[in-house]
């Protein structure tokens, strides 16, 4: 259980991209409550809600999801909690500055539900180390001319 004691919040962060008809207040107050029973139930304190409703995972206009950065950049966030990573984007490349820069380095905890996991701003630097290398490689191989 990790219990951070801190004047810096625990953001949580919800987006739903488009109408779900009658659907949609359910299906916000569900990930509402399923980020603030984490948060509560693994010590983690300060709790704010960033939540944008009806805007694509795509793009990064949109309005939570730039407080909720500026919050970050100030280093005033410890951990940020989402139910699932594609909540905070949709394409991993769009979303790699923010997962293995802006987070690692503002030194906030990234814990994705769905997956049941908990990236530590290490975990994030190791694993853009790792896509770099990969990168590298397959750079290499592409101007070589692949394999005939």
């Amino acid at each position: 259980m990790m219990n951070r004691q801190s004047n810096k919040i625990t953001a949580l962060y919800c987006r739903v991209g488009g109408s779900c008809g009658d659907m949609d207040g359910l299906i916000r107050r569900n990930q509402m409550e399923r980020l603030a029973g984490y948060a509560a139930g693994h010590g983690l304190q300060n709790s704010e809600f960033f939540c944008d409703w009806g805007i694509p995972g795509s793009t990064p206009e949109r309005p939570e999801y730039q407080r909720m950065l500026r919050e970050i950049e100030a280093g005033n966030v410890s951990d940020l909690i989402v139910v699932s990573i594609n909540r905070l984007w949709r394409e991993w490349e769009a979303g790699y500055e923010f997962f293995c820069s802006v987070l690692p380095n503002h030194d906030v905890t990234l814990h994705i539900l769905q997956e049941n996991s908990i990236s530590t701003p290490q975990d994030l630097k190791d694993a853009a180390a790792r896509y770099e290398e990969l990168l590298a490689l397959f750079q290499l191989e592409s101007q070589r001319g692949g394999r005939k």
